[in-house]
């Protein structure tokens, strides 16, 4: 007969001992871990730090969202994911990295984005929500379902060498609605894929999204979770702030008092898959101003004379460039448009790229417009406007004419 007592029983107070040691966790936390679910929206940078630390603190479900497949271009930060997987969806993969880690976890995958059809439903059966999806069309769903289902959320965000961490809708607190009541316009939004962001960084932040839905499960107070602050980080000082957030908004649409929203709607900000390339932004370049990327292949094969103008900024150029391409980012164009037309003085035509079509698209039609004005001499390409944006940048040559060529 057994002469101890273990409320744990053997295997898990070997196994969460260090855990229980901590005087604000204890048995009674380790306890409250074990009935816990929780959600983590994003299998990506933050995710997966977030997942991995939930899968060993030994909480019992965890739910995992993404409709994306692991690339070999997520692999430097998104650190549950392996080569092995790539091709693999994300949540899957991410299911198999938990489970490595506590076999005795049980992990629900859901290979799809949250939507507006999908995102009530999803939440509702976790206590606690982790939204590391980083895009601001799926924050205000999560957040929106987090307070219609009154759920906690734990938001976190990365951004090249900074991150941001928050609880939302937690004992009174603001929601992410209170704090921003409207998505910014589209134009202003950028995303690491756009911005690039250090693998750590995500990798702190989605960490302490971890240790917020810990703190949430094990009954810890709202001053003592990050309720009505935000933690700012940045990397290059690795220094940490903390903010105090304006209250909860009595009249937010979504947790007021008068809730003018009842449920999870669709609003109009980059959500998953997003890219702007694939948007209507404004008028269309009038005809003979854009090529497709085969076409401006065929014009390199013929050695029609011609200058190619990336407008991207110096490091992605840095990165990789089409031979013979001169580098005058968009930003820049206004100031060295005159400096350009030296380059252009033997051309026939002037052509822009960058890496989607977007930026260059905005160069043609900024280079027309100084044409308009008169900036540029009459008999010279720029002059009569023979400017053409090749459609779908570096991202689409890779795809239809050198599959070599590396995307980004």
């Amino acid at each position: 007969m057994s002469e101890h007592t273990c409320r744990l029983g053997k295997e898990e107070t070997e196994r969460y001992s260090r855990q229980m040691l901590v005087p604000e966790v204890g048995v009674e936390g380790q306890e409250r871990l074990e009935k816990c679910a929780v959600l983590v929206v994003g299998c990506g940078g933050l995710g997966s730090p977030a997942a991995l630390y939930l899968a060993g603190a030994g909480i019992s479900r965890l739910g995992l969202v993404d409709g994306d497949n692991v690339e070999t271009s997520n692999l430097h930060r998104q650190v549950m994911h392996t080569e092995a997987r790539t091709g693999v969806n994300k949540a899957e993969s991410g299911a198999i990295a938990c489970k490595a880690i506590n076999s005795k976890l049980q992990v629900e995958v859901y290979k799809q984005f949250m939507s507006v059809d999908n995102a009530l439903e999803l939440v509702k059966s976790y206590d606690v929500v982790l939204d590391a999806s980083d895009n601001v069309a799926t924050r205000y769903m999560v957040n929106d379902a987090c307070v219609l289902a009154k759920k906690p959320l734990v938001s976190g965000s990365a951004l090249r060498l900074e991150g941001q961490l928050t609880v939302y809708n937690f004992k009174g607190g603001p929601c992410y609605r209170c704090i921003f009541p409207n998505p910014p316009p589209p134009e202003t939004v950028t995303d690491c894929s756009d911005g690039g962001v250090m693998g750590p960084v995500p990798g702190v932040i989605g960490t302490l999204q971890a240790l917020e839905a810990i703190k949430i499960a094990i009954g810890k107070s709202a001053e003592e979770v990050m309720a009505g602050r935000m933690l700012l980080y940045s990397a290059l000082t690795c220094s940490f702030r903390n903010v105090r957030l304006r209250p909860r908004n009595s009249s937010c649409a979504i947790c007021g008092d008068d809730p003018e929203l009842t449920a999870v709607i669709a609003v109009n900000a980059p959500g998953p898959g997003y890219c702007p390339a694939n948007s209507k932004q404004g008028e269309d370049l009038p005809a003979g101003n854009s090529v497709t990327c085969q076409e401006y292949a065929d014009i390199r094969k013929k050695g029609v004379k011609h200058v190619l103008l990336d407008v991207r900024d110096r490091t992605q150029f840095d990165m990789l460039h089409l031979n013979g391409a001169i580098n005058l980012p968009l930003a820049e164009l206004d100031k060295e448009g005159t400096k350009l037309e030296d380059f252009c003085s033997d051309a026939e035509s002037v052509y822009v790229i960058c890496r989607r079509g977007i930026f260059s698209r905005q160069a043609t039609f900024k280079l027309l417009e100084m044409k308009e004005r008169g900036i540029f001499v009459s008999d010279s390409a720029l002059g009569q406007g023979k400017v053409k944006n090749v459609c779908g940048g570096l991202v689409s040559w890779a795809k239809s004419v050198d599959d070599s060529c590396p995307t980004y």
